[in-house]
């Protein structure tokens, strides 16, 4: 096994990349990846295009990628510790790994941590966020038997689902103030079953001064989409998305707020009274809640204006009613939504 806990240290930060590598997802304090994991890491990284000058050259980029890579695995949040972890290698690792070996010495040579910073501003993002997309995908697929990122349905026959989700990552924001880096990526819902919570499909950078709507579709274009069920917070629910996701044979669930004004008025003006109610009473944590879900098929309702939105073809209203058992506090929410069929 590799595994090597990194504290934190301020300095250059790592690209956003390589944030979705970094432990914290689960509550674990470090990941542990096998020697055939890091094999595989290896090759796929090995698929990025070098940007740098061939002269000079003394360490493979896709060598440099992974042991990058690796040391964010096992908790490195910045290049001075990026660098730290990788001078304290082991030989054996650093064969794994890819690094270059000299015949005079006979040893593997660990890079200094200005070589991994520089190829690591001059790499192309997307390529790279693309090769650590297959690797995440693959190493995924190993160990659950069954490729649940891909296929069109998760292991109870129910379509797959993708939340497109926007996120600013840890540790960008500056010093002085400002907006850290933003990204939006698809992630894959979870099933259930082991190793498939929230599997990264794909993410774009959302660059300063747009929004995330603008990037959507391309973020999208490169997920197979047929079959699946895509998600999406009120934010993205609008018009061009529900048209582009009918067009790739894809089902949407949108949630509508008063951002989509008029829409949200069509939505909440329904006889919700007249719809049937779907119940389920919890108790735990301290704390009582009933939930309910009412779905009303969307057409021409006497007396009640009609929802116009693409391919939508039912309205949901979600409801959530909650009592603390310390204080009898009570508190309620209700939410809005459009699903659609492909």
């Amino acid at each position: 096994m590799i595994e090597r806990a990194v504290p934190v240290v301020e300095s250059c930060l790592i690209p956003a990349v390589f944030d979705r590598l970094a432990p914290g997802c689960g509550g674990h304090p470090h990941r542990v990846i096998t020697p055939e994991q890091a094999a595989d890491l290896r090759d796929c990284l090995a698929l990025v295009p070098d940007p740098r000058d061939r002269r000079g050259v003394r360490h493979s980029a896709g060598s440099l990628l992974t042991l990058a890579a690796a040391a964010v695995l096992a908790g490195a949040r910045s290049f001075a510790a990026i660098g730290e972890w990788i001078a304290d290698l082991p030989q054996r690792v650093l064969a794994i790994m890819g690094a270059r070996l000299d015949a005079c010495q006979d040893r593997y040579v660990a890079p200094e941590e200005s070589t991994v910073r520089r190829l690591a501003q001059q790499v192309d993002g997307d390529l790279l966020d693309a090769a650590i997309s297959a690797w995440l995908r693959a190493d995924t697929t190993s160990q659950t038997g069954d490729d649940h990122a891909g296929d069109s349905a998760d292991t109870d026959g129910l379509p797959a689902a993708v939340a497109i989700d926007g996120k600013s990552l840890r540790g960008t924001y500056p010093r002085a103030g400002g907006t850290g880096v933003q990204v939006l990526a698809a992630i894959t819902h979870t099933t259930g079953q082991p190793h498939t919570e929230g599997i990264v499909l794909g993410q774009r950078l959302v660059t300063t001064g747009t929004s995330e709507i603008a990037w959507v579709q391309s973020l999208l274009d490169q997920v197979d989409l047929t079959g699946k069920v895509v998600t999406a917070d009120a934010l993205h629910t609008v018009a061009d998305h529900a048209r582009y996701l009918h067009r790739r044979g894809a089902c949407y669930v949108f949630i509508v707020k008063e951002n989509q004004h008029q829409l949200f008025e069509q939505l909440d003006a329904l006889p919700w009274h007249d719809i049937p109610i779907c119940t389920r009473d919890e108790t735990g944590h301290g704390r009582t809640e009933r939930r309910t879900i009412q779905l009303a098929p969307l057409g021409d309702y006497l007396g009640y204006p009609r929802v116009e939105f693409p391919h939508a073809t039912h309205a949901l209203l979600i409801e959530r009613y909650t009592t603390q058992h310390s204080t009898g506090k009570r508190s309620a929410y209700a939410e809005l939504g459009l699903p659609s069929s492909a």
